[in-house]
């Protein structure tokens, strides 16, 4: 047996002082006596008897006291856990999405479920605790504990983290965690549906979810293009709801005026905002009155403007293919169509003079002044941000032409300049595609994304990202980590770049920070959590067996716990109205 409410323990006082005032009290008996003198001896006889001998002759006193006793004892919540979860294997899976910030009863489902786990954790007896985290990737918090401190550190320390919760994947990788043995599971999240869970035998399920579904009102979609900004509400409540649009931008200047809306029960409605300054990112502030918050924010950062590609006809047919492989639209010109092309592009040449010439945004492969020199070497070294996808190390070279005067190398061949680059961001490969096998491997089409993809993104932002998701970066120009800040200049951390870089788990605007080099990024709320879910809250055995308690089940194991001692303290008060009404109070 447990306690739902220790802390009631200072009731007690109560009982006790009614002890205290039993003991101190002065009781008279009323007696004929036939004189004063022996009315005085009584008395003197009455003060020196033991006090016991009062309490045993006062059974209002011992009906008094036990009734109090009894709802000190109610006060303290006594509850009888059923056998099955005294002892055992005992698994919490946690929805940490932000959907689980959607109100129910007046608070956070999270907090209620939280709530509900500290309960568990200490009403259950010998049980072993095995804490998961419920993701793309599920975590194990905590494998077989015993200590329920630990397990209550755990459990207190959860935070949302606004990722979606891959139930599926997590419920299987729980029944693998159980090794086999009969366990019984317990499933903390908004709502999950009875054919979701899998089958295997000696596994318990007991389901969680939300009683309600909140009144909410979600921005499904936000874009900005150019001056104009496209937002898309959804209101999925049963009442008309008045809303406010704020936009900011990266600064956390406002952007436009308020626009004011009124959306239907049910509906949806697409608004324009025109007039936007020009911005690297926004944000998008909903301000209405409803169950849930995270879906009231949206953000958007610009991706960089795509430059056009241009592309020698005399270059190899290697690389053209490693530019259309790598998705980009190709414009082939000849030589002396090399004037008209615009500077806001990507050149890809082998003419040396109009490298020279534009100098950014300019990738050379070969050299006109000068003969290569044959030579049977490998790319040992490839340092530069260019690579930050894919490195060219290992990539065999049968020549290689004189090196420029004042370039920086990017990458080496036997200790010799393979890749350059210029002080006004040209990009020099000092060999034609068929001098070396660089064209045949996989790390060629993203050397050619990565140029163009930075030419493109100079001035612009990393775009949207969901979550922690993981995904390349650019590495900045100086050094080789980002530190990333929210957009109001708060430091969040520090990360690698390529396939190390993990966005923040908070939906918001953030940037990147090298020197003095910035790049803008939004991680927004997934579309699966921008609408919350509710459900039963049921039990489903080992054998089949369902019991569905619709969220109330702790609630009604409670009030059957304590009903009997209700009905006694009921008794009790009845007994002790009876020994009044026959033999009066004491004095």
């Amino acid at each position: 047996m447990g306690f739902g409410s220790p802390g009631m323990i200072w009731t007690a006082v109560i009982p006790a002082a009614v002890l205290l005032y039993y003991f101190l009290s002065k009781r008279y008996e009323e007696r004929t006596v036939p004189s004063t003198m022996l009315w005085e001896e009584s008395f003197r006889h009455t003060e020196a008897t033991p006090m016991l001998r009062h309490l045993r002759r006062n059974a209002l006193f011992y009906l008094q006291m036990a009734a109090l006793l009894l709802l000190v004892f109610l006060l303290l919540g006594p509850r009888f856990p059923k056998a099955s979860e005294q002892t055992g294997e005992v698994l919490l899976i946690i929805d940490s999405s932000a959907s689980m910030m959607s109100e129910d009863r007046g608070e956070p489902v999270f907090e209620h479920h939280r709530k509900a786990m500290e309960e568990l954790v200490r009403e259950s007896g010998d049980s072993r605790f095995t804490v998961i985290l419920a993701g793309e990737s599920p975590e194990i918090l905590l494998r077989r504990a015993e200590d329920k401190k630990e397990v209550l550190e755990v459990v207190g320390n959860l935070k949302i983290s606004y990722a979606p919760e891959h139930m599926e994947s997590t419920l299987a990788f729980a029944v693998s965690a159980t090794e086999g043995e009969p366990a019984n599971v317990h499933v903390f999240t908004d709502g999950l549906d009875r054919g979701g869970l899998p089958s295997a035998p000696g596994i318990s399920w007991h389901v969680h979810a939300a009683s309600q579904e909140p009144a909410n009102v979600s921005v499904d979609a936000f874009g900005v293009a150019r001056t104009s900004a496209i937002v898309r509400l959804s209101n999925e409540s049963d009442d008309e709801k008045q809303v406010v649009l704020h936009l900011r931008d990266e600064k956390g200047e406002r952007a436009g005026k308020p626009v004011n809306r009124t959306i239907g029960a049910g509906s949806t409605e697409n608004i324009r905002i025109d007039g936007l300054p020009d911005a690297a990112a926004f944000s998008l502030l909903l301000e209405t009155d409803d169950g849930y918050k995270p879906d009231n924010e949206a953000f958007t950062a610009s991706g960089g403007r795509p430059l056009p590609v241009y592309a020698d006809a005399r270059l190899h047919e290697l690389l053209l293919k490693g530019l259309r492989a790598s998705g980009f639209e190709i414009f082939a010109f000849s030589p002396d169509e090399a004037g008209s092309i615009p500077e806001e592009a990507v050149v890809f040449t082998p003419d040396e003079k109009l490298f020279l010439q534009r100098g950014d945004r300019t990738v050379l492969f070969g050299r006109e002044s000068g003969e290569p020199a044959d030579v049977q070497l490998t790319v040992s070294s490839a340092s530069d941000p260019l690579f930050s996808f894919a490195s060219p190390e290992g990539v065999y070279v049968s020549g290689l032409y004189p090196p420029f005067d004042g370039f920086t190398t990017a990458a080496e061949a036997g200790g010799r300049p393979f890749v350059q680059r210029s002080a006004d961001g040209g990009i020099a490969v000092l060999a034609d595609p068929g001098m070396t096998d660089w064209a045949l491997r996989p790390s060629f089409p993203l050397f050619l994304w990565s140029a163009v993809n930075r030419y493109s993104a100079e001035t612009g932002g990393l775009g949207s990202f969901l979550p922690g998701e993981g995904r390349p970066v650019p590495a900045p120009e100086e050094g080789d980590v980002w530190e990333v800040f929210t957009a109001a200049g708060e430091y969040v951390k520090e990360t690698g770049t390529g396939s190390g870089f993990q966005a923040p788990e908070k939906p918001g605007l953030y940037v990147l920070r090298s020197g003095d080099e910035e790049r803008y990024m939004a991680v927004v709320l997934p579309d699966s959590e921008k609408h919350p879910a509710s459900g039963p809250s049921f039990s489903l055995g080992s054998t089949g067996e369902e019991k569905e308690d619709g969220g109330r089940g702790a609630e009604r194991e409670k009030a059957s716990a304590a009903l009997p001692f209700i009905l006694l303290v009921l008794g009790l008060i009845v007994a002790e109205w009876e020994v009044q009404r026959r033999r009066g109070l004491s004095y």
